[in-house]
């Protein structure tokens, strides 16, 4: 149950991700996961991680998501940055310590 939607990434490395968001009963669960990234690293044996990878790159959210979010893999907590207009998850924060993450709303 619940509802799909696709999230957009915006940054220079924007087509390196696949994001999406899951919402059912006023709660949401958020995947984020690089894509093609052997690319953007020097050395094969790095994981995808930080500011130095992921630059400006953001996801951007619906307006009614949450300001907050618990990633579910590293228990780090996650706050949207807003932008031109609109609020976003900044990647380089997101995958700080974990190459993927699974973020869900704080109630």
């Amino acid at each position: 149950h619940g509802e799909y939607r696709r999230l957009a990434a915006r940054g220079v490395r924007a087509h390196h991700l696949c994001a999406f968001a899951r919402r059912c009963a006023g709660q949401s669960l958020i995947v984020i996961a690089p894509r093609l990234y052997r690319r953007l690293l020097d050395d094969p044996a790095r994981l995808p991680l930080g500011e130095a990878v992921w630059q400006d790159t953001l996801i951007e959210l619906p307006r009614e998501e949450p300001a907050v979010f618990r990633n579910v893999l590293d228990g780090s907590e996650v706050r949207t940055v807003h932008r031109n207009g609109f609020s976003a998850l900044a990647v380089a924060e997101v995958l700080a310590a974990f190459p993927v993450a699974l973020l869900r709303s704080q109630a």
